[in-house]
């Protein structure tokens, strides 16, 4: 239930993405389900975990895999982002529930270090920011992040004027910056609601 709230939240975000990046945006999604489900098949033989299909965690982590990686990605890097977060950030340490890390933290990580690539053509840059409000409305109402830690994370955006930064409400209007801090903020295994 927890994962299929997460997806509908972050449904808002999807559609605007989806208007401006059709084709490429939705080839992204179905390339990271399908080397999700490749690890899947892979490992679930190995674990006590014997189930062979996608769960709504695993369709959330492509969507956002998508969202948050450069649209004109070759489809190569997204396989390899996808699949060193996958197998590093949560099958390594037994799966979802068992890792302190997130995998696509992890994943986007290993793609930012590992190839020099143009990150201003995200999908989630067509995304306005205002469309993530139903998101929080929603995680805070079903109580999956903490009003503290939202008040945290816009005081945390502000405080950034105090080291030099141009403007707070430039970090705090990026639909990008919005996305990754909620995401880490409620993700119940590697979050601060954990």
């Amino acid at each position: 239930r927890l994962a299929l709230r997460w997806m509908l939240s972050i449904t808002l975000a999807l559609v605007p993405a989806l208007n401006t990046h059709a084709l490429p945006f939705a080839g992204n999604i179905v390339i990271a389900l399908m080397s999700l489900q490749v690890w899947r098949i892979i490992i679930a033989p190995l674990t006590t975990d014997r189930r062979f299909k996608l769960t709504c965690f695993e369709i959330t982590q492509a969507c956002l895999f998508a969202l948050l990686l450069p649209v004109a990605v070759p489809a190569w890097q997204l396989v390899l982002a996808v699949s060193f977060g996958t197998v590093f950030g949560e099958r390594l340490f037994g799966g979802r529930g068992y890792t302190f890390l997130n995998p696509v933290v992890v994943g986007l990580s290993f793609h930012l270090f590992s190839y020099e690539v143009e990150w201003v053509d995200t999908a989630i840059a067509a995304v306005p920011a205002i469309a993530l409000l139903p998101a929080v409305l929603a995680f805070l109402a079903l109580e999956l992040v903490s009003w503290r830690t939202v008040i945290a994370l816009i005081l945390g955006a502000l405080s950034l004027q105090l080291v030099g930064a141009p403007s707070p409400f430039i970090f705090l209007s990026s639909s990008t910056v919005c996305l990754a801090l909620l995401y880490l903020a409620a993700d119940p295994v590697a979050g601060g609601s954990s």
